[in-house]
């Protein structure tokens, strides 16, 4: 018996069930209309071409809505069907069997013309799902697989995106806009009230790796890697490294190596794997795991930190964000300064400065504030000025390489003149947000390392590497003896 499903498409759902492409990935805004692309498709396989399709959601609860989507549908004299079991047999002989990420394993053993992967950002595990479960079940049938998802950040949804124009794989990317049914105004209307990662990542389908709030977890990991191994621009990133954080990465117009070396390096990881160095194959992986965006803004003219924040601007946009100078390492035992600070910020929601008392005699190396009294090791600026001479300084608080800062400070920096060594200060146009809105100066708890100078990155080495829980011991041994070799 013949059937036949009618379907109609919107011109961009339709530029996607056209491609004859074996494998697709659909990388979607919100109501764009996939999981209507994913159910008519397996229908149309199973009832149409006689073909067993696999119907892969993230959870058993969203298998069971798109399970009652579909059958709801169907004329009843065409298939039958087994709740239970989440199974849909057509009288043509194919069928349609869910499965969900949770359990994938339940796959081995069957094979199936058609895998559909339905949100597949969501799917814990996929990469292993689809080599150790879903790609096998294709092979006796040279079957074909479908993934379609809002994304998550860059997980391995979007690493099967970007497998774009390798033999048998095509990727398709649509905003909301692209659904001719969702109203423009509507999704205008989202835009003004989400905050912009969320938008972007919810309704145009660009993958934001701080869609939540930057401030807004509690397990702020430091992710910090000795320095004793990696020099001080890792030490910076890895502070940022949290699960919800983007990595904005300024440069000047010399260092092109810098986003080359973080950009993805598949034939030295397909080596590595090849010849099971898996450690050394994670620790490449590390430097910048998945959840971890990569954003880099050139510098053109070396005109001083606040020049350099204002470059990212346009990436920020209205959101608070961190400042983290790779120069100033901070020891505190795995939890990290800006964990602190991040942790205030909740508390307060207004600016703050990582300070640390200094030598008197240092201040003209260093932005000096003054301040209110102090509270739970936090205190409100009073003042805040730019390396000044020991005789003129306000105190000995000094500002170090670590800021939260909302995003009131881009119109301060915008209309800073250049101020001390002829750079845009930072510290000028905190002065000056200091008129409008109340600036903390957090006095973090730590040890500080001044990586910008010699001595200090030596520093930073020799007892960063004591810390190290793989080389202490023999490192250790090793400045004992060289000490008594030298009669220190």
């Amino acid at each position: 018996m013949e059937v036949v499903i009618q379907f109609n498409p919107h011109q961009s759902q339709w530029t996607v069930l056209n491609s004859p492409a074996r494998f697709k990935v659909l990388k979607c805004g919100r109501r764009f209309g996939k999981s209507l692309i994913a159910q008519a498709l397996s229908v149309k396989e199973a009832a149409e071409t006689c073909s067993n399709v696999a119907y892969i959601t993230p959870t058993y609860q969203l298998a069971k809505i798109f399970f009652d989507d579909i059958t709801k549908n169907l004329p009843k004299d065409i298939y039958d069907c087994n709740r239970s079991d989440l199974v849909i047999n057509f009288i043509t002989g194919g069928s349609i069997r869910f499965f969900t990420g949770e359990r994938l394993d339940n796959m081995r053993g069957l094979k199936f013309h058609l895998a559909i992967v339905d949100e597949a950002s969501y799917i814990a595990n996929l990469e292993d799902g689809w080599n150790n479960a879903i790609r096998p079940t294709l092979t006796d049938y040279k079957g074909k697989a479908i993934f379609l998802s809002t994304p998550k950040g860059r997980n391995f949804f979007y690493s099967l995106f970007m497998r774009h124009g390798e033999p048998d794989w095509e990727a398709f990317s649509f905003s909301t806009y692209d659904n001719p049914f969702i109203d423009p105004k509507e999704i205008d209307d989202a835009k003004r009230q989400l905050p912009r990662a969320v938008f972007e990542q919810e309704y145009m389908a660009n993958p934001m790796e701080n869609a939540a709030n930057p401030f807004g977890s509690d397990n702020i990991r430091a992710c910090i890697k000795p320095l004793s191994k990696l020099p001080p621009l890792y030490y910076g990133i890895d502070l940022a490294k949290s699960v919800d954080w983007t990595v904005i990465i300024g440069l000047d117009k010399s260092k092109n190596a810098i986003p080359d070396h973080f950009d993805k390096a598949y034939e030295l990881e397909k080596e590595l794997e090849a010849k099971g160095k898996t450690e050394m194959l994670k620790l490449i992986q590390d430097i910048l795991p998945p959840h971890v965006s990569c954003i880099f803004i050139r510098q053109a003219e070396a005109l001083g930190l606040g020049h350099a924040v204002y470059c990212a601007r346009p990436v920020i946009g209205d959101e608070p964000f961190a400042v983290i100078l790779a120069d100033d390492m901070i020891e505190d035992a795995g939890r990290g300064c800006m964990a602190q600070m991040v942790k205030l910020y909740e508390h307060k929601h207004t600016s703050i400065l990582g300070v640390e008392r200094i030598n008197p005699s240092e201040t003209a190396s260093y932005g000096i504030v003054k301040t209110g009294e102090f509270s739970d090791r936090s205190a409100p600026v009073e003042l805040i000025v730019e390396k000044p001479k020991p005789v003129d300084a306000p105190s000995n608080l000094a500002v170090v390489g670590r800021y939260i800062l909302t995003p009131a400070i881009f119109d301060k920096i915008k209309k800073t003149g250049r101020g001390a060594g002829g750079e845009i200060q930072l510290t000028d146009a905190i002065a000056d947000l200091l008129n409008d809105e109340q600036v903390l100066a957090y006095e973090f708890e730590g040890k500080r390392y001044d990586c910008g100078s010699k001595l200090g990155f030596l520093i930073a080495t020799v007892e960063q590497a004591l810390l190290h829980k793989e080389l202490k011991d023999d490192f250790l041994a090793y400045l004992k003896d060289l000490t008594k070799k030298h009669k220190i």
